[in-house]
């Protein structure tokens, strides 16, 4: 199961499988079609708001009710914003870290509540570089990418006795059609 599918580049590393994917946004590009077409019986796609618990238990409900079982996620539900914590609007804030980091733990809380019926289970969260070094600018990313870092290792802690593995990547800039958007100059200095 994936969150933040959509481009069809987390939901699409291993077409044998039954993928389901969840994100706010339908596709940017062609990623999530081809992994449909490769496999059409097999994929799930739900459109959700991750702040939506009611939502995000439905669909996962869904997810179960389909396939029988959730042995992975990959939690990659994120946007960026931010400022210089004296110009932030509480609302900016407000939208990061919920969508960031609430929307995160909502996803895994309803995803582990199907693996500790299993007794098994992985999850990836990813996070971001920013989560443990900051970068100026970025006040809520930051803050919210960390406390997915810190979240991860609670959930390792709390569930890795129970056959669950709870990791989480934190990369770098990682360029997809979303991030085509983005001020090309910074990215260029960075590539440098």
């Amino acid at each position: 199961m994936a969150g933040g599918a959509r481009d069809g580049t987390t939901g699409g590393t291993r077409r044998r499988d039954h993928i389901a994917g969840l994100d706010v946004q339908k596709p940017v590009d062609d990623g999530w079609d081809r992994v449909t077409a490769a496999s059409p019986d097999s994929t799930f796609r739900e459109g959700l708001d991750v702040r939506d618990e009611a939502r995000v238990e439905a669909a996962i409900s869904a997810v179960r009710d389909r396939y029988g079982r959730i042995d992975a996620l990959v939690n990659a539900a994120g946007v960026g914003g931010g400022g210089p914590a004296h110009e932030l609007a509480s609302e900016e804030w407000d939208r990061v870290v919920d969508i960031n980091l609430k929307g995160s733990f909502l996803v895994a809380k309803h995803v582990l509540r199907a693996m500790v019926e299993q007794a098994a289970g992985s999850i990836v969260h990813l996070a971001s570089v920013e989560g443990l070094e900051g970068m100026s600018g970025s006040l809520p990313y930051n803050a919210s990418k960390g406390g997915v870092v810190l979240m991860t290792k609670n959930m390792a802690l709390d569930y890795g006795g129970l056959g669950i593995r709870v990791n989480c990547l934190c990369p770098g800039l990682i360029e997809t059609p979303l991030t085509a958007l983005l001020n090309q100059e910074p990215l260029r200095a960075v590539r440098e």
